[in-house]
Parts: structure tokens; sequence; C-alpha cells
């Protein structure tokens, strides 16, 4: 089921952004991990992945993303979806990326294209196409 929003920790968003700009001028890309509630997804912990990536491609092989989903399955987390970067664009997927995009797992894709962190986008892929989904940064809980 399509989630209504994404919601993610705000020092996660903060470190896949460092990420993005520091594979620049390449992209980045990760898997995404977290809990779901209410079918929910929370963002909390990403992988790199080992993959062969390019300024406007990556391609993962299927021994990488095992390895980095069983770390997010060891640290205790679902595995969510993925991450990538787009050093010279904006934060929507490409057509390739539409093309190719894995169904049914969260999507979020990072804009790069400054040299520093801009944007992130969520979305959705399923039979129905592509969906932009309301990313939401947690408000840190505060100690009483």
């Amino acid at each position: 089921m399509r989630p209504k929003a994404v919601w993610i920790d705000p020092a996660t968003r903060a470190q896949l952004e460092a990420a993005a700009v520091a594979a620049l001028p390449d992209e980045f890309v990760a898997l995404l991990g977290g809990t779901v509630d209410d079918d929910r997804p929370d963002v909390d912990t990403f992988v790199a992945l080992d993959a062969q990536v390019g300024r406007d491609c990556f391609a993962v092989q299927p021994p990488a993303f095992a390895r980095a989903e069983a770390a997010i399955r060891a640290s205790g987390r679902h595995w969510l979806g993925f991450v990538h970067s787009h050093p010279n664009g904006a934060a929507v997927p490409s057509l390739r990326d539409r093309r190719d995009a894995w169904p049914h797992c969260v999507q979020l894709v990072v804009g790069a294209a400054t040299g520093r962190p801009g944007t992130v986008g969520a979305f959705w892929f399923d039979q129905d196409g592509m969906h932009t989904i309301p990313l939401l940064t947690k408000v840190p809980e505060t100690a009483p």
C-alpha cells in the first residue's frame, strides 16, 4: 500500500545530504532502513551501496544489495527502499529512474547540483505509475 507520507529523522537526512555531496561528481546510492508504523515508513538509517556509479546512473549487483539489506536487518531495522542523488539535477526521478525504479518501496532522490545539499524528494512507484509522497522531518524529542 502506498504510504501517505514518509518521515525522516533530521540527523539521517543531514547525513544523506552530506553523502550526496561527498560523492560528487558521481551519484550516491544507499538502502534506507527504519520502522513502519500504521503503514507509515520512518527512515532513521541508511547503508551506502557498493555500486557502479556515474554522473547520471548507477548499477547495484545483487550481492551488494544483499549485504546492505542484511546490515539493516542486523541493526534491528526494516528495509524501506532506496536513496540516490542527482549530481546534475533536481530531486525528482529521471526518465531512467522512472523506467528502472524498484516498485512498492520508498524512493528518495537528493538534488545536489550546486555542490551542496539541495532538496530531497520522496516517491513511490507502483502499477499506476510514479507518485510524489510528502517527506516530513521528525521533530527531535526533548528531554523533560
